[in-house]
């Protein structure tokens, strides 16, 4: 859910040279959103946090309605464990384009922790509904019901990831660790 303007001249291969490229687009247009928005993710692709979460954020406050300023945005924070800002620009996202897969899997993200599984299963369900062949979204969705304690759709649901990708380690470990605990 990132938007891109083109490629900077040296094709993107090299950060420090991507952020040169947009610091200087934001020189001719400081207003322009999407260039906020690459930015911020370069700058977090280095290890550069507080000047990414200003250049995300300055993003959002430019362009409000944009789904993809807002998802990036959230996402970021919730990879910092900033959780319940996640949560408001993931859900103002997920408002603007409640299709986006990536947008419901990172708000169930959120919704688990914050400790509300149900949610996090329900919307988890809605997006294997909307991309059945992801192994990734069916090995979240299973942790979603073992949280829930429905151990049986759970080990179904890794089931489903392990047929859709045979060779998911990730699968295969958590379906394990289902199985075990539905044993006790």
């Amino acid at each position: 859910t990132t938007v891109a303007m083109g490629p900077p001249p040296d094709g993107g291969t090299e950060p420090a040279a991507a952020i040169q490229h947009f610091k200087e687009v934001l020189i001719l247009a400081p207003d322009f959103a999407v260039a906020h928005m690459n930015l911020g993710l370069l700058y977090f692709a280095t290890g550069e946090t507080d000047a990414g979460l200003g250049s995300l954020r300055k993003s959002v406050e430019l362009s409000p309605d944009d789904p993809a300023a807002r998802y990036n945005l959230g996402y970021v924070l919730l990879g910092m464990e900033e959780i319940g800002e996640a949560r408001t620009h993931l859900e103002r996202a997920h408002a603007i384009d409640g299709q986006d897969v990536d947008i419901l899997s990172a708000l169930a993200l959120t919704q688990l922790g914050l400790g509300d599984v149900d949610t996090a299963a329900r919307l988890f369900k809605k997006a294997t509904e909307l991309q059945p062949r992801d192994p990734v979204l069916w090995l979240q969705y299973g942790s979603a019901l073992a949280a829930q304690g429905d151990l049986d759709s759970a080990a179904e649901s890794a089931h489903k990831a392990l047929a859709i990708a045979p060779g998911f380690s990730s699968a295969r470990i958590q379906l394990v660790a289902i199985l075990r605990e539905a044993r006790r």
